[in-house]
């Protein structure tokens, strides 16, 4: 049975958000989390998205730590992890981790082992609406297109 996610709009701006991986993944999420408010922390031993320095520039909330992961410190008050490196065994264990320390986590890496997912959204006046298509995310952005093109959106 595919798991089911409970859809929900929320203010990022008074939560602590912090992303595990640098890369190409880890940029769309955190530019997306930082243009909706969000308080992020980048923590990777590489920096592999060159883009990072440029989104720094326009949000400086974000903050990147160039270093490997404590687990005993990086979870602290942190109201949502993002496991977004390509190594799938260690964004299984961040994601153990949260489920144990009951923390929300994304996991770039898998279509179900997560307690959080992100939506593909479209912004109307003061109409929003994300469509979610459980790890298809193709088909989340075509939908959109769809929508956009039935309500003569931009």
């Amino acid at each position: 049975m595919t798991q089911r996610l409970f859809p929900l709009f929320i203010d990022l701006s008074q939560i602590k958000i912090t992303i595990f991986g640098a890369g190409a993944v880890a940029y769309r999420k955190a530019k997306r989390i930082l243009e909706y408010g969000g308080n992020l922390r980048i923590i990777s031993p590489e920096i592999r998205e060159p883009q990072f320095q440029y989104l720094q520039l326009d949000y400086p909330r974000l903050i990147i730590e160039q270093r490997e992961v404590d687990f005993e410190q990086d979870f602290y008050n942190c109201s949502l992890i993002i496991a977004a490196t390509d190594n799938i065994e260690f964004n299984q264990q961040v994601v153990d981790y949260c489920q144990q320390n009951s923390i929300l986590v994304n996991n770039a890496t898998s279509k179900s082992a997560m307690s959080a997912s992100f939506a593909c959204s479209l912004e109307l006046a003061e109409t929003s609406i994300a469509i979610h298509s459980n790890g298809h995310p193709k088909q989340s952005l075509a939908l959109r297109e769809q929508i956009k093109t039935i309500l003569g959106a931009k």
